[in-house]
């Protein structure tokens, strides 16, 4: 259980974790005896939350409280001298925040990665989504990194859905066979209007013969 003081967490109301400050709440937090101290179950949050946090703690290492001080009933029998208990000191080491910056560059340099592998065909779909968080889970220790993304995505590459650009139809010399259903343009080459007239007046027939022949079923009944 993760301490902080009850002023200091109100204060993220209206700070610029306010999202935090909600996921928290949705976790468990609670106050301890005196609504002095308030308890967060961190460990509850989901991962895009639990970046939040480092990066919170990062910022904020002085909010952080370590252990609560034994109860004084048992200090009085335990601890008989009457030096006070020392203050709440912070739990965050320079190693701790300092594995928290790694974290964050990683997730930074995985975000670039990510918009690099997009730029090659990958879709950014919730299917796409799902199976790269789960298989960085249970692959990478749920840790995001570029070279993560980049095994995730070889592991996964038939099973993940990418960009299929359309077929485009060519004519004889080239060209582009342009739609029935654009409209004609000085942009077009002659062979291309030629073959979008010809198609299109065939098609105008193949529609004449089957009105054709459904009149002609009708009258025959």
């Amino acid at each position: 259980m993760t301490r902080m003081r009850f002023s200091d967490f109100k204060a993220m109301y209206q700070s610029p974790f306010n999202d935090l400050y909600h996921a928290l709440l949705g976790a468990g937090a609670k106050t301890e005896p005196g609504n002095v101290v308030i308890g967060l179950n961190v460990d509850r949050l989901k991962e895009a939350f639990q970046r939040r946090w480092q990066e919170f703690v990062r910022l904020n290492p002085d909010k952080i409280l370590g252990e609560p001080a034994s109860d004084p009933e048992l200090d009085a029998v335990t601890n008989p001298d009457p030096t006070p208990v020392a203050p709440v000191k912070p739990v965050v080491t320079k190693q701790t925040l300092n594995k928290m910056d790694r974290d964050i560059k990683d997730l930074e340099e995985a975000q670039v990665r990510f918009r690099y592998w997009q730029s090659q065909g990958l879709l950014n779909t919730t299917e796409n989504s799902l199976l790269i968080e789960s298989w960085l889970a249970t692959q990478e220790g749920d840790h995001y990194s570029a070279a993560g993304l980049d095994r995730c995505i070889t592991a996964n590459r038939a099973a993940l859905m990418w960009y299929v650009p359309p077929v485009i139809e060519r004519l004889r010399n080239g060209d582009e066979r342009m739609p029935l259903t654009a409209r004609p343009s000085a942009r077009w080459t002659k062979a291309q209007l030629q073959d979008w007239d010809a198609r299109r007046l065939a098609a105008i027939s193949a529609e004449r013969r089957k009105k054709n022949t459904e009149l002609a079923k009708s009258l025959a009944v």
